[in-house]
């Protein structure tokens, strides 16, 4: 039976970084479903939700877009899975009112 290389990515997920920074604290749920992945994040200090979408799976990567509702910020997630672990690239946007100035 070949290997699926979805398994790699299946569980709950948080940073190895110090919970000292609020870019760190969000626990990554990845699921199975029969065709593709699913996954569910939340701030773990408080239980927030995130907002999910654009799931893709790409055989050596996994990308998604990831909004947290409180702050607005939306991030481009590619996880990389290794054994036991997963390497993250997030890449986010942040979007603030300039005012001028003199």
């Amino acid at each position: 039976m070949p290997i699926d290389k979805r398994d790699k990515y299946v569980g709950d997920w948080v940073s190895t970084f110090p919970d000292d920074s609020s870019d760190y604290l969000v626990q990554y749920t990845i699921t199975k479903t029969k065709n593709s992945l699913k996954v569910s994040a939340k701030d773990f200090r408080d239980n927030e939700k995130m907002k999910i979408s654009n799931i893709e799976f790409f055989g050596s990567y996994l990308k998604f877009t990831s909004i947290m509702s409180s702050t607005k910020r939306k991030g481009i997630n590619i996880f990389r899975a290794r054994k036991g672990s997963i390497d993250v690239e997030f890449t986010f946007t942040v979007n603030e009112t300039l005012k001028k100035v003199g």
